[in-house]
Protein backbone atom coordinates (compact mmCIF):
# COMPACT_ATOMS: atom_id res chain seq x y z
CA UNK A 1 0.00 0.00 0.00
CA UNK A 2 2.42 2.02 1.28
CA UNK A 3 5.03 1.47 -1.93
CA UNK A 4 1.91 2.19 -4.44
CA UNK A 5 0.81 5.20 -2.52
CA UNK A 6 -2.25 3.21 -2.52
CA UNK A 7 -4.84 3.29 0.50
CA UNK A 8 -7.05 0.51 2.52
CA UNK A 9 -10.44 0.17 0.33
CA UNK A 10 -12.29 0.71 3.60
CA UNK A 11 -10.77 4.03 4.52
CA UNK A 12 -12.48 5.02 0.97
CA UNK A 13 -16.19 5.87 2.16
CA UNK A 14 -18.59 4.68 -0.68
CA UNK A 15 -16.32 1.69 -1.22
CA UNK A 16 -15.95 0.44 2.26
CA UNK A 17 -20.01 1.11 2.61
CA UNK A 18 -20.60 -1.36 -0.66
CA UNK A 19 -18.44 -3.61 0.70
CA UNK A 20 -19.76 -4.25 3.81
CA UNK A 21 -23.04 -5.24 1.74
CA UNK A 22 -21.14 -6.85 -1.05
CA UNK A 23 -18.97 -8.97 1.98
CA UNK A 24 -22.62 -11.17 2.29
CA UNK A 25 -22.97 -12.07 -1.34
CA UNK A 26 -19.50 -13.27 -2.00
CA UNK A 27 -18.91 -14.92 1.23
CA UNK A 28 -22.14 -17.29 -0.19
CA UNK A 29 -20.87 -17.66 -3.66
CA UNK A 30 -17.14 -18.83 -1.93
CA UNK A 31 -18.77 -20.46 0.60
CA UNK A 32 -16.84 -19.22 3.14
CA UNK A 33 -17.40 -17.53 6.28
CA UNK A 34 -15.49 -14.31 6.25
CA UNK A 35 -16.16 -11.08 8.16
CA UNK A 36 -14.29 -7.78 8.80
CA UNK A 37 -12.32 -7.54 12.17
CA UNK A 38 -13.65 -4.77 14.90
CA UNK A 39 -11.56 -1.50 13.58
CA UNK A 40 -10.38 -2.94 10.56
CA UNK A 41 -7.54 -1.80 8.97
CA UNK A 42 -6.45 0.40 12.36
CA UNK A 43 -6.22 -2.65 14.78
CA UNK A 44 -5.20 -5.16 12.67
CA UNK A 45 -1.44 -5.40 12.72
CA UNK A 46 0.08 -8.21 10.73
CA UNK A 47 3.60 -7.25 9.76
CA UNK A 48 4.81 -10.25 11.88
CA UNK A 49 2.48 -12.58 9.97
CA UNK A 50 3.91 -11.17 6.60
CA UNK A 51 7.44 -11.88 7.75
CA UNK A 52 6.59 -15.04 8.51
CA UNK A 53 4.93 -16.23 5.86
CA UNK A 54 7.90 -15.05 3.39
CA UNK A 55 10.83 -16.70 5.45
CA UNK A 56 8.60 -19.75 5.61
CA UNK A 57 8.10 -19.77 1.69
CA UNK A 58 12.60 -20.39 2.03
CA UNK A 59 12.37 -23.28 4.02
CA UNK A 60 8.66 -25.34 3.25
CA UNK A 61 6.67 -26.93 0.16
CA UNK A 62 4.37 -25.26 -1.22
CA UNK A 63 1.48 -27.00 1.14
CA UNK A 64 2.63 -26.30 4.43
CA UNK A 65 2.87 -22.63 3.01
CA UNK A 66 -0.53 -22.17 1.84
CA UNK A 67 -1.93 -24.15 4.97
CA UNK A 68 -0.25 -21.60 7.35
CA UNK A 69 -1.65 -18.88 5.04
CA UNK A 70 -4.75 -19.71 5.14
CA UNK A 71 -4.87 -20.42 8.97
CA UNK A 72 -3.54 -16.54 9.55
CA UNK A 73 -6.61 -15.36 7.41
CA UNK A 74 -8.98 -18.03 8.91
CA UNK A 75 -7.58 -16.22 12.62
CA UNK A 76 -7.95 -12.43 11.19
CA UNK A 77 -11.38 -13.01 8.75
CA UNK A 78 -13.20 -16.27 9.90
CA UNK A 79 -15.36 -16.74 12.84
CA UNK A 80 -12.74 -16.82 15.41
CA UNK A 81 -10.90 -14.29 15.26
CA UNK A 82 -7.96 -13.72 17.29
CA UNK A 83 -4.40 -11.40 16.63
CA UNK A 84 -2.16 -12.96 13.90
CA UNK A 85 0.85 -10.64 14.98
CA UNK A 86 2.86 -11.80 17.88
CA UNK A 87 5.33 -14.39 17.09
CA UNK A 88 4.60 -16.14 20.55
CA UNK A 89 1.11 -16.95 19.08
CA UNK A 90 2.13 -18.69 15.97
CA UNK A 91 2.90 -21.83 17.34
CA UNK A 92 -0.66 -22.16 18.88
CA UNK A 93 -2.01 -20.49 15.45
CA UNK A 94 -0.22 -23.32 13.36
CA UNK A 95 -0.34 -25.98 15.10
CA UNK A 96 -2.02 -29.35 13.65
CA UNK A 97 -0.41 -28.52 10.21
CA UNK A 98 1.29 -31.00 8.73
CA UNK A 99 4.92 -30.66 8.14
CA UNK A 100 5.36 -27.75 11.17
CA UNK A 101 6.75 -28.36 14.42
CA UNK A 102 6.76 -25.81 17.24
CA UNK A 103 10.42 -26.04 17.20
CA UNK A 104 10.44 -25.16 13.28
CA UNK A 105 7.84 -22.68 13.89
CA UNK A 106 9.41 -20.84 16.23
CA UNK A 107 13.40 -21.05 14.38
CA UNK A 108 11.54 -19.70 11.18
CA UNK A 109 9.70 -16.47 13.50
CA UNK A 110 13.34 -15.82 14.97
CA UNK A 111 14.70 -15.98 11.39
CA UNK A 112 11.45 -13.96 9.97
CA UNK A 113 12.68 -10.95 12.07
CA UNK A 114 16.03 -10.68 11.05
CA UNK A 115 17.71 -7.32 8.76
CA UNK A 116 17.59 -9.78 5.43
CA UNK A 117 14.22 -10.90 5.49
CA UNK A 118 12.70 -6.93 6.36
CA UNK A 119 14.66 -5.93 3.39
CA UNK A 120 13.79 -8.94 1.08
CA UNK A 121 10.15 -7.70 1.64
CA UNK A 122 10.96 -4.33 1.21
CA UNK A 123 12.50 -5.00 -2.19
CA UNK A 124 9.96 -7.39 -3.35
CA UNK A 125 7.22 -5.14 -2.64
CA UNK A 126 9.22 -2.13 -4.48
CA UNK A 127 9.54 -4.80 -7.49
CA UNK A 128 5.55 -5.83 -7.64
CA UNK A 129 5.22 -2.07 -7.35
CA UNK A 130 7.93 -0.68 -10.04
CA UNK A 131 8.56 -3.02 -12.38
CA UNK A 132 5.04 -4.97 -12.65
CA UNK A 133 3.14 -2.13 -11.61
CA UNK A 134 1.29 -3.91 -8.64
CA UNK A 135 -1.19 -1.35 -6.92
CA UNK A 136 -3.26 -4.01 -4.38
CA UNK A 137 -3.74 -7.49 -3.05
CA UNK A 138 -4.36 -10.09 -4.34
CA UNK A 139 -1.98 -9.81 -7.40
CA UNK A 140 -1.98 -12.38 -9.71
CA UNK A 141 0.74 -12.85 -12.14
CA UNK A 142 -0.99 -15.65 -15.05
CA UNK A 143 1.28 -17.35 -17.18
CA UNK A 144 -0.51 -19.11 -20.39
CA UNK A 145 1.52 -22.38 -21.85
CA UNK A 146 2.80 -20.41 -24.73
CA UNK A 147 4.62 -18.04 -22.07
CA UNK A 148 2.76 -14.85 -22.37
CA UNK A 149 1.89 -13.60 -19.03
CA UNK A 150 -0.44 -11.05 -17.82
CA UNK A 151 -0.97 -9.77 -14.14
CA UNK A 152 -4.52 -9.67 -12.04
CA UNK A 153 -5.66 -7.63 -9.41
CA UNK A 154 -9.00 -8.62 -7.21
CA UNK A 155 -10.16 -11.73 -6.22
CA UNK A 156 -13.05 -11.38 -8.22
CA UNK A 157 -11.14 -12.07 -11.65
CA UNK A 158 -10.83 -15.78 -11.75
CA UNK A 159 -12.65 -15.64 -14.65
CA UNK A 160 -11.06 -13.32 -16.96
CA UNK A 161 -7.87 -15.19 -15.81
CA UNK A 162 -9.67 -18.62 -17.11
CA UNK A 163 -10.51 -16.63 -20.99
CA UNK A 164 -6.53 -15.45 -20.75
CA UNK A 165 -5.94 -19.15 -20.39
CA UNK A 166 -8.19 -20.64 -22.64
CA UNK A 167 -9.89 -22.77 -19.69
CA UNK A 168 -13.42 -22.84 -18.99
CA UNK A 169 -14.17 -21.24 -15.39
CA UNK A 170 -17.10 -22.94 -13.60
CA UNK A 171 -17.10 -21.12 -10.77
CA UNK A 172 -15.87 -22.09 -7.14
CA UNK A 173 -18.77 -24.80 -6.68
CA UNK A 174 -19.17 -25.87 -9.98
CA UNK A 175 -21.40 -28.29 -8.85
CA UNK A 176 -23.85 -26.43 -6.79
CA UNK A 177 -26.77 -24.11 -8.48
CA UNK A 178 -25.62 -21.03 -9.41
CA UNK A 179 -28.45 -18.75 -7.67
CA UNK A 180 -30.27 -19.38 -4.33
CA UNK A 181 -33.52 -17.03 -5.42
Amino acid sequence: MKEAENRPPLTIPNKGRYMVHDMKLTNEYFGIDFSMPKDFPNAVKTINTVRFLRQLKDEASPEVLEAATMRFWECSFGPNKRGVNDLKDFPDILKNISGLSAEQINSIAQKSQSAENKERIIKEASTLVHQKKAFGHPWIEVTRDDGKRQNFWGSDRFELMAYYLGKKWEGPHPDVSKAKL
